[in-house]
Order: C-alpha cells, then sequence, then structure tokens
C-alpha cells in the first residue's frame, strides 16, 4: 500500500475508531462523573473522597459526634462532565457582618455582627438576640465579590439565606480561603486525572490502528529481507 492510500485509509477509519474508544469508555471503563469529597475546614484538608454515595454517607456517620454537623460546599462555577459533591466538618466563623438575609427574623440582623457555625450539630439551632447572636446554618457558597459569602441558616420555626462578609486581614477570610484553595488542588488533580484518561482510552483504538499498521509494515519489510536474501 503507498503512503497515500494508507493516509486515506486513516482518514475513512478515524471517525470510526474514535466513535468505537468513545463507546468503549462509556460502557467497558466509564471515567465516573460525580465524586463526593469530604473535607475538614479548621484543617483545611479534603483528604477523602469517593465516587460511591453510601460510602460517603457511612464514613459521615462513622465520625459523627453530637457536637459535630456537615456543611456543603460551593466553590466558584462547576461546568463540563466532571461534578464533585463537597462538605466539610463543623467549623465557626466569628465576627461575620449580615449583608443581605431572607425572613422577618433574618433581616433584623442586616448590618450587625454575628458568629456563624457552619455544619449544624445535632439538636442545635440558631439562637438570635441583641448581643451575640449564633447561627447555625448547613452551607457555604463563595460569591464572586471578595470576602463575601452565601450561606443557609435554620432557627426554631424559621430558615433563610444569608449573604455575610469577613474582614479581609481576619482568621476567618485565611480560613475560608484556604479552604478554598485546597478545593482547587484537589478538583485540579482530578482534572489532570480525567485529561489523561481521555488522552489514552477515547483514542485508543486510534493508536491500536497504528501499532497494527507499524507491526504490518515491518513484518512485510522483514519478510521481503528474508526472501531477497
Amino acid at each position: 500500500m503507498t503512503p497515500r492510500k494508507y493516509w486515506r485509509l486513516f482518514l475513512v477509519s478515524v471517525v470510526p475508531l474514535l466513535l468505537l474508544g468513545f463507546a468503549f469508555g462509556a460502557l467497558v471503563f466509564p471515567y465516573p462523573r460525580h465524586r463526593y469529597v469530604l473535607c475538614n475546614a479548621n484543617y483545611q484538608q479534603c483528604n477523602r473522597w469517593t465516587n460511591d454515595y453510601e460510602q460517603f454517607e457511612a464514613v459521615k456517620t462513622s465520625v459523627a459526634k453530637d457536637d459535630v454537623g456537615w456543611f456543603w460546599i460551593s466553590e466558584g462555577f462547576v461546568t463540563g462532565y466532571l461534578e464533585d459533591s463537597i462538605e466539610s466538618k463543623t467549623t465557626g466563623i466569628f465576627n461575620a457582618q449580615i449583608v443581605e438575609a431572607g425572613g422577618e427574623t433574618l433581616k433584623s440582623l442586616v448590618g450587625k455582627t454575628v458568629d456563624i457555625s457552619l455544619g449544624i450539630p445535632k439538636n442545635k439551632r440558631s439562637e438570635v438576640a441583641e448581643v451575640g447572636t449564633l447561627l447555625q446554618c448547613d452551607r457555604l457558597e463563595y460569591l464572586l465579590q471578595e470576602a463575601h459569602f452565601n450561606t443557609y441558616c435554620y432557627g426554631e420555626g424559621w430558615n433563610g439565606p444569608v449573604e455575610f462578609t469577613v474582614p479581609t486581614n481576619s482568621g476567618d477570610f485565611q480560613l475560608l480561603q484556604r479552604l478554598r484553595f485546597e478545593i482547587e488542588r484537589v478538583r485540579s488533580d482530578r482534572r489532570w486525572d480525567f485529561a489523561l484518561y481521555c488522552l489514552i482510552v477515547l483514542p485508543m483504538f486510534v493508536y491500536l490502528f497504528f501499532a497494527i499498521s507499524g507491526i504490518t509494515w515491518l513484518t512485510a519489510k522483514a519478510f521481503k529481507f528474508v526472501r531477497n536474501g
């Protein structure tokens, strides 16, 4: 076969081979799309993850205590194929200033400084007072504006969304930023792993085409060399 004919054969074959690789990846060797990640906000570590939701819940239960709750974390915009569900153990935010809030009780706190418990321990609810308010909340969302965050808090007979901010020179800001960097590190590692998967698995039949072609060409050359002495 001449090089020109071989190139034409490759062009005709490449799309079916790629489609075959995608089918193989999806049906035989799929890459898990969803992952469950456990973090410890107090230590800014996210070192436990699994693709199994039941195992994820089992790990949470195994370390649960009456003074430990969990809060869901949303960091930035997630696009593409990969999805992560991220949760962390209870941590405290001190001297948080309420920017916006929903619900009559929470609206009365706008402009005030409160303490926030991210992750609600068993049987705990928010305590609203003139001095020393403690909000019990179950999520953390990083907003585009620096040092601004969303959460959702619960009290006796009420609940609602809260936007709060913390001083950029405070320990709370440093804790939340280090947690964000740790989450991004874990996500970045997974993106590289997925990129390697796509590079190896999806075009594998194209690689096989070249491997068989090369073996065939070498075999023909060897046979011709032996025959011609």
